[in-house]
């Protein structure tokens, strides 16, 4: 971190090696190895490396560690044993390690072929890539739903036009593509610049419920709230369900 300047945060120093080590425990549990322990060692020329030390003899075959630390830190699915033994959360939580870098920011992790310092594959890490592959990896759950919000921004000349909505109820931002049969009625959306809309359409949601992006059937704007109108009428409502013939219609336009 912080290549060429001096000084890193504590905070985001031990983060990061915290992150480390969960990524480790978990390679080494995915390799057989549940009782592996790692330690920061032979420290030099500004870095950390790690090594591992087992309570146990059992060894994955020679080779296979810096196979599965290569497959995990490239992304690389070629070999199909170390598919089935590398669960998907190992490979988000090594990606995970980059999540307190700042904008610009990056570590490095090298893999020592063949026992040698000349011989490592070294493997850069920073938000961007780590967004990339979280997002590519993470599971999702498609379905039919509807989101209220405040339009954020309105891209036009993309590929897919969109707009980027910020959802009342969780704050977060939703990308909704929609198509070009859509496109004067989300023009006639943007004339009120604080109105909330409703968006309905082909949700994608991962396993923590989170709506990342939606596929738009239809924008609707929200109809204003008359409070006036809604005092005025609560007491009306009780007689409608006497048959009161005013009641009934004040209740049937509220309804509307």
């Amino acid at each position: 971190m912080n290549k060429g300047r001096p000084g890193v945060e504590l905070e985001k120093l031990a983060a990061i090696a915290k992150d480390t080590a969960k990524f480790l425990i978990s390679l080494s549990v995915d390799m057989g190895l549940p009782e592996a322990e790692w330690l920061a060692d032979n420290f030099k020329n500004g870095s950390v490396c790690f090594e591992i030390q087992s309570k146990r003899d059992i060894r994955p075959p020679a080779g296979m560690w810096n196979d599965a630390l290569h497959s995990v830190m490239a992304n690389d699915y070629s070999n199909e044993d170390l598919n089935v033994r590398i669960r998907p959360e190992t490979r988000i939580r090594f990606f995970e390690i980059a999540r307190v870098l700042p904008e610009g920011d990056f570590v490095s992790f090298g893999i020592v072929r063949n026992g040698s310092d000349e011989n490592v594959e070294w493997h850069r890490l920073d938000q961007g890539i780590a967004n990339r592959i979280v997002e590519a990896n993470e599971p999702k759950i498609k379905n039919h739903g509807e989101i209220q919000g405040i339009v954020h921004a309105f891209y036009k000349e993309s590929k897919t036009p969109k707009l980027v909505v910020r959802e009342l109820a969780s704050r977060n931002l939703v990308d909704c593509y929609f198509n070009e049969s859509l496109y004067e009625q989300v023009v006639a959306l943007l004339k009120d610049k604080e109105g909330v809309i409703f968006v309905e359409g082909t949700v994608t949601e991962t396993e923590t419920g989170e709506i990342s992006e939606m596929h738009v059937s239809d924008f609707t704007p929200a109809p204003e709230f008359d409070e006036t109108w809604f005092e005025g009428a609560i007491g009306r409502f009780p007689y409608a369900l006497t048959g009161n013939k005013d009641a009934a219609e004040a209740l049937d336009e509220f309804r509307s």
